[in-house]
């Protein structure tokens, strides 16, 4: 059976491996103590900061709910003595407005009366000047006839110029409408001529075309037959022994050569036309 071997711990034991801040158990149990106690007396002296500050701001509302006090008893008082002021000033401006609507009033009365003899006076004035109007109307009316015919005379010169005035610009404006109708009929048969002439030239060009272009067919086309008679001629006579074999077939290439030639030539002068 193996032993049991046990060892005691001593709590006064450094290991002294080479690392920092080494201790024995015993100093930091006395460390872990002294924290401890640093803790109790921190969280002592928080609480006992936050009582205070809980005391002093108490008393602060306390000191400000005073103060509010005495500032509405204050507020109060010179709120009543500023009601009575007030109402003493209002009684005041009422017997003043009072005293102004009496003044006006009177004032009002004397200006009434002081404007109702001004027009009693021009109604007057306004009397005898219509009364000397009239007396003159009276002298005047003898030359009204004159006036009256002067003026009919002078209606009628006017309505005779303006007729005049409009007949004139009627007579002006049709010759103007008559010159821009003659000049654009001008301009239509002048471009009725180039559009006939242009035709006409298109016509002869076309009929110059065509011309050219069947002489050109019927030379071609004499040329093909007599290159086929001189090739059934030599064929002929090539069959009927005049001439060798080769020298058939020399022949026949060189006139296949001359119809060769000649013919690009025809092609060409039908696409110049």
């Amino acid at each position: 059976m193996p032993r049991k071997r046990e060892k005691r711990l001593d709590p006064t034991y450094t290991p002294q491996i080479g690392l920092l801040e080494e201790m024995s158990l015993a100093e930091l149990r006395e460390r872990l103590t002294i924290v401890e106690e640093q803790r109790q007396e921190d969280e002592q002296a928080k609480r006992s900061k936050i009582l205070a500050a809980k005391q002093d701001k108490e008393d602060d509302l306390a000191s400000r709910a005073t103060r509010l006090g005495e500032m509405r008893e204050r507020a109060a008082a010179e709120a009543s003595s500023k009601r009575e002021v007030a109402k003493a000033v209002a009684v005041s401006a009422e017997e003043e407005r009072r005293q102004r609507l009496a003044d006006a009033q009177v004032k009002v009365k004397a200006t009434l009366e002081s404007k109702r003899a001004a027009r009693l006076q021009k109604e007057a004035e306004l009397a005898a000047e219509l009364k000397r109007i009239r007396i003159k109307n009276q002298f005047l009316e003898a030359d009204k006839e004159a006036v009256e015919r002067k003026k009919a005379e002078s209606q009628q010169a006017g309505e005779q110029r303006e007729i005049i005035e409009r007949q004139q610009r009627k007579l002006e404006a049709a010759q103007a409408h008559l010159s821009v109708y003659n000049t654009e009929a001008q301009q239509r048969l002048k471009n009725k001529q180039r559009e006939r002439e242009a035709q006409e030239a298109f016509l002869r060009e076309y009929e110059a075309h065509f011309a050219e272009t069947s002489e050109l067919a019927v030379v071609r086309q004499g040329g093909v037959e007599a290159d086929h008679a001189q090739k059934l001629a030599t064929r002929r006579e090539a069959y009927e022994g005049r001439f060798s074999d080769r020298e058939a077939l020399k022949a026949t290439k060189v006139l296949e050569a001359a119809s060769l030639s000649t013919l690009p030539s025809l092609d060409k002068t039908r696409v110049a036309a």
